[in-house]
């Protein structure tokens, strides 16, 4: 049975490579986890989660799962998250805070 990946609040999680920049309603954003509102307006709420790789450089997320608590799962290419040393899978809030 497939899962539904869109919140009822009908905002998406979106994750890039860190590298390249997103471009979305003429805002430029470096980061790379962002949400977007129902009505595809970013959302300025939702706290960055800044992921970094060995290098200190912007790492890369490949995976985000959402959980039926309201938190979820990122993964990819990093080894810090928001500061704290993390491995290369982070359970945050729906905020984008760290548990």
């Amino acid at each position: 049975m497939a899962e539904e990946c869109i919140p009822p609040d009908g905002k998406v999680l979106l994750s890039t490579n860190g590298s390249d920049p997103l471009i979305h309603q003429e805002e430029v954003f470096f980061n790379s986890l962002f949400r977007v509102n129902s009505d595809g307006s970013f959302d300025k709420s939702f706290q960055t989660a800044e992921i970094l790789n060995s290098s200190n450089a912007k790492g890369t997320a490949y995976f985000l799962k959402p959980l039926r608590d309201g938190t979820f799962l990122l993964g990819g290419t990093f080894v810090k998250c928001n500061g704290q040393a993390k491995g290369a899978l982070i359970k945050l809030n729906y905020n984008g805070f760290n548990r």
